[in-house]
C-alpha cells in the first residue's frame, strides 16, 4: 500500500489529468483512457484513485471549486495595501499573465450540465460570487463615495470579461481591449449618473 503522501500526490495528479481533459474534450470525452493518458498511467490506475463515474464527477467538481476559491483566496491575499483595484486588474488582465485556461473551460463545461441540475447550479454560482463578491469589496473600499449597485455592476463586469478573456486564450486574441473595457468600467465609478 503507498505512503498517504504518494497516494495524495498521485489523486492530485490523476485529477489535474481530468481537469486537462475535460478542457480539450469535454465532459463526455474524458473518459479513462484520455484521463490517463493525459495522467500517464493505466485506466485501472485512474478509477483506482477516482472511483467509479459518479464519484469522478463529484471529485472533479468538488476540485474545481476548491481551485477557484484558492485562487480567489491568494488573488487577495495578493494585493497591497493600497492601489488594490489597480493591482487587482493588473494580476486578471496582465497580458504576459501566463494564465492557463483549463480551470475555466472546465466550469464552462460545468456550468453547461448545470442547466439541468439545481444542486451544481447553485455549487457554481456560490463560487462565482465568491470571487465577485471580493472583487466588489475591493471596488467599494477604494471607491466608498460609488452607490453599492454600481460598484456591484462593475464587479460583475469585470468578472464576466475575465471568464471571457481567459476562456478565449487559445484563440491568441488581442488582450488589449479586454483591459480597456475593465479601465472603462473602472473610470464609470466616479461618473455622475446621467
Amino acid at each position: 500500500m503507498p505512503r498517504p503522501s504518494m497516494k495524495s500526490e498521485r489523486r492530485e495528479q490523476v485529477l489535474t489529468a481530468y481537469v486537462v481533459a475535460v478542457s480539450k474534450y469535454g465532459l463526455s470525452g474524458a473518459t479513462l483512457q484520455t484521463i490517463a493518458a493525459e495522467a500517464g498511467l493505466k485506466r485501472p490506475l485512474v478509477r483506482h484513485h477516482l472511483g467509479n463515474k459518479e464519484a469522478m464527477f463529484e471529485q472533479l467538481v468538488a476540485h474545481v471549486l476548491s481551485e477557484f476559491s484558492e485562487q480567489t483566496r491568494q488573488l487577495k491575499d495578493a494585493l497591497p495595501a493600497t492601489g488594490r483595484v489597480e493591482a487587482l486588474i493588473d494580476i486578471l488582465f496582465d497580458e504576459a499573465s501566463e494564465t492557463v485556461p483549463e480551470l475555466v473551460l472546465v466550469f464552462a463545461e460545468l456550468t453547461l450540465m448545470s442547466a439541468c441540475n439545481r444542486g451544481l447550479a447553485e455549487r457554481l454560482s456560490a463560487c462565482i460570487t465568491e470571487f465577485e463578491d471580493m472583487v466588489t469589496a475591493e471596488i467599494r473600499r477604494e471607491n466608498r463615495s460609488a452607490a453599492a449597485p454600481k460598484s456591484r455592476a462593475v464587479s460583475h463586469g469585470i468578472m464576466a470579461i475575465y471568464f471571457n478573456r481567459v476562456s478565449l486564450a487559445p484563440l491568441s486574441l488581442d488582450a488589449s481591449s479586454a483591459r480597456g473595457a475593465v479601465n472603462i468600467l473602472i473610470q464609470s465609478l466616479n461618473e455622475e449618473p446621467g
